[in-house]
């Protein structure tokens, strides 16, 4: 039984090569006199590459070099009557060797405009694709390249062709790495989440055994086509490589796959040679747009999302079928399933993606091969029993969907069953959260995806049945030649990508996000107990009793949000913590209203009854923030904004702040900054004011001081960069990494003298986030403290 990394091996090896030396030599090949000539007093070409750059160059346990660009060689030999030696080694310095002309040739390499100054490309090897990798623990959908639109990719420097690619990206942030081994170590420490490389990375990670990162999807339009690069001053080289590559038939082909796959299970990389007829190439030819419809009420499979835009399990695995049959799948319209059929009928719908193998919808088309299989489950309510399997349920009432199929299996092997149909998922949960006698009967993905929607955490899988959904591709009747192509397509998608695609739904469907509703209600109702403390104290006593149920009723929401996540239940002890501060100030002042005639005192009781209140104010400012942030909804406008501008502005807030504590405040700009930058000033505005607040605030004799500098590179993009310094007490080393957290306050900080909620540097560092660039932090204890922002690839007016 081959390994894994056997397997992934020859699978990409197959992919980078075609033909290997063990075909006999074509003497049919037609040369030129002056290529003979040439052949005869050049015996011998040396290709230069980088060593150990799997699948082309590769070292075995013992040491031994192999690999496919050996094969591809080997094979020209045999072709041209030239040897061609393969010189492995550093990848820049055998590239720099081979435009001084101390190689024949380099590569293969992707075929730009710069590397044809140096070099004679011959014709194309093979096409690569690019791909996203993903950190395993990023937890967000990864379905295309608009998923990484501000977030930072590392990418290796050395490839053009990648750095080519995104160069009109804007939105993406390329991170440039010397190595593979660097890319992989950053994600292993964090500092990367994303990656965008070619099949390569996938078989290094696989070589070195990591899984601290996985490959998440093909980007579609990444195609790019690899060739040889040959000296320039040897044009008749370049005529003879073509000639031998142009000589290779399918049958060597054929014989090549077979020769590398004898010991292995066949290929199965999306890359791989998907082996159409000439009559199923000349069909795509001219169907370049096949047209499709999807079912309502079908998410997480397939749906509209709030954008109004297609998306799912069954979209994700179109988008890689557009990559690997050069096709390009339309959404006709939103429509009513009949509507939808109708149209489907009539052949203005080519493909429906997700059709179950026992829908009755699969008389209407040719329905393909499963590609997608869910499981069937028992869900019920947290509090009830476990039930196992469909044999326990005899007693119960089962809800199932109406018309499905699973409501027919279980009529056909389950009659004593007592069914309740109906319309929905959805519905199914309601009832489900409103009787917990209740059993719902129905597919994994369609239901965690509900759950997590609708907030129902109290709904759990409790049993597994017999059953599953099985998802091919319906096609229209009046083509089956686009039947068999899918077909064909789906087989060719291997099993990591299946796993990569379901992994990425499931497993956001499995995610609780916290959850700020009933914080926010919390803390309005706190709110809402301070405004009537003040005015109708004398029935505090009369009202006691209603608090203590708000506590217990607050007691129990905490241990129920403490079953979704840690981060949750951790986040609400935080909260409980600072709303009882401001809260034990009310209460204790109002009862010393109570007792207490005198004018004078009352007076100072209701003002700090007024500061407690206020801070519970700035307590629901930053919630709302953070809670925005976290939910997604904080979008960026970028405008044209002058730092000077902003500096002043914060200078005549800050002027008056810092001189009522004697200290001396300053603003600098370096010369370097341009006068306008395109970012969200807004946001940006509010990191620094955070800031500086907390600069003035925990600075007690010295100075604060703001200096704004930039860079530009080479692509004419600016690096913004801002360093708020102050002579304050300084954080601890033990401090510095728990700074940025929820609610976080360093631990020698004065909480009576230095008051605050804890979450500005928090929203601080995910807004600078948001913005593509990061915040950092240095201190010293009884020095001060400097945090830096770093803007990068800014552009100026």
């Amino acid at each position: 039984m081959p390994t894994h990394f056997t397997l992934v091996f020859l699978t990409i090896l197959f992919l980078f090569s075609t033909p290997l030396a063990v075909v006999q030599a074509d003497d049919n090949i037609n040369l030129t006199p002056e290529e003979k000539q040439w052949v005869a007093t050049h015996p011998e070409v040396t290709i230069g590459y980088g060593k150990n750059r799997p699948p082309l160059t590769a070292l075995r346990e013992n040491g031994e070099a192999t690999g496919s660009l050996q094969a591809w060689l080997n094979l020209l030999t045999r072709k041209t009557g030239v040897k061609f030696a393969l010189k492995t080694g550093d990848w820049n310095e055998l590239l720099q060797q081979a435009k001084a002309h101390k190689l024949d040739g380099f590569g293969p390499l992707f075929i730009d405009e710069e590397r044809g100054k140096h070099f004679n490309f011959s014709k194309p090897l093979f096409d690569t694709f690019l791909h996203i990798y993903a950190s395993k623990h990023n937890h967000e959908k990864v379905t295309s390249l608009s998923d990484l639109n501000g977030k930072k990719a590392g990418i290796w420097e050395m490839s053009s062709s990648t750095q080519l690619f995104l160069k009109d990206k804007k939105t993406i942030t390329p991170v440039l790495f010397p190595t593979y081994e660097a890319l992989m170590d950053a994600f292993e420490k964090g500092e990367i989440h994303f990656a965008i490389a070619d099949l390569t990375l996938e078989f290094v990670r696989a070589q070195q055994q990591k899984d601290d990162f996985r490959l998440a999807t093909v980007i579609t339009g990444s195609k790019q086509p690899v060739a040889i690069a040959l000296r320039k001053d040897r044009p008749l080289l370049r005529s003879i490589v073509n000639k031998g590559l142009a000589s290779i038939t399918d049958a060597e082909k054929l014989q090549f796959q077979e020769q590398w796959n004898k010991k292995s299970t066949p290929p199965n990389t999306e890359d791989t040679l998907i082996r159409l007829t000439s009559a199923e190439k000349i069909w795509l030819a001219q169907h370049p747009t096949v047209w499709f419809g999807i079912k309502d009420n079908n998410a997480p499979i397939e749906f509209i999302d709030e954008d109004q835009h297609i998306s799912g399990l069954a979209p994700e695995y179109l988008k890689h079928l557009e990559a690997l049959l050069d096709v390009r799948f339309k959404f006709t319209k939103e429509q009513t399933l009949a509507e939808m059929i109708g149209n489907f009928d009539k052949g203005n719908i080519h493909v429906i993606p997700a059709v179950s193998e026992d829908s009755s919808l699969q008389r209407h088309g040719l329905l393909t091969d499963p590609y997608l299989s869910i499981p069937i489950n028992i869900f019920s309510c947290v509090d009830s029993v476990f039930f196992g399997n469909l044999n326990t349920l005899y007693n119960k009432k089962v809800v199932v969907i109406k018309g499905s199929s699973i409501q027919e299996k279980l009529a056909k092997d389950y009659p004593l069953l007592t069914i309740e149909a109906v319309n929905n998922t959805k519905e199914a949960l309601d009832l489900l959260s409103r009787d917990n006698q209740l059993a719902f009967v129905g597919n994994l993905i369609t239901t965690s995806h509900y759950i997590s929607k609708t907030g129902l955490t109290g709904i759990r899988v409790s049993g597994e049945t017999p059953y599953k959904k099985k998802l091919g591709m319906l096609v229209n009747n009046d083509m089956p030649m686009l039947a068999t192509i899918l077909q064909k397509a789906l087989n060719a998608i291997p099993e990591y990508k299946h796993e990569s695609i379901y992994n990425n739904w499931i497993s956001v469907q499995y995610k609780y996000a916290t959850d700020y509703t009933l914080l926010l209600l919390t803390i309005v109702g706190s709110l809402l107990i301070v405004s009537l403390t003040l005015y109708w104290n004398f029935r505090l006593q009369q009202e006691s009793s209603k608090r203590n149920e708000a506590v217990e009723a607050l007691r129990k929401a905490k241990q129920q949000a403490e079953q979704a996540n840690n981060a949750k239940s951790i986040f609400l002890a935080n909260m409980s913590h600072e709303l009882r501060s401001p809260m034990n100030a009310v209460l204790g002042f109002t009862t010393l209203l109570q007792k207490t005639n005198d004018p004078s005192r009352n007076q100072e009781y209701l003002q700090s009854i007024q500061v407690a209140g206020k801070s519970l104010l700035q307590l629901i400012d930053n919630i709302l923030d953070l809670s925005r942030i976290e939910a997604g909804k904080v979008e960026l406008h970028q405008t044209q904004t002058s730092i000077t501008d902003l500096f002043s502005e914060l200078e005549r807030i800050y002027e008056y702040f810092a001189n009522e504590k004697g200290l001396l405040i300053s603003f600098g700009i370096d010369k370097s900054v341009p006068q306008t930058v395109w970012l969200d000033e807004m946001r940006l505005r509010q990191v620094l004011i955070n800031l500086l607040s907390n600069a003035v605030k925990f600075t007690d004799q010295g100075s604060v001081y703001i200096y704004a500098s930039a860079t530009r590179d080479k692509m004419g993009y600016t690096s913004l960069k801002i360093e708020v310094r102050d002579t304050g007490a300084g954080i601890a080393d033990d401090q510095k990494e728990r700074i940025f957290g929820t609610f976080n306050q360093h631990s020698d900080q004065n909480q009576c003298k230095y008051k605050g909620t804890g979450l500005g540097l928090t929203i601080s560092k995910r807004l600078v986030n948001m913005m593509g660039g990061e915040i950092t932090l240095e201190s010293q204890l009884g020095v001060g403290t400097t945090f830096t922002i770093q803007l990068p690839r800014l552009k100026e007016n």
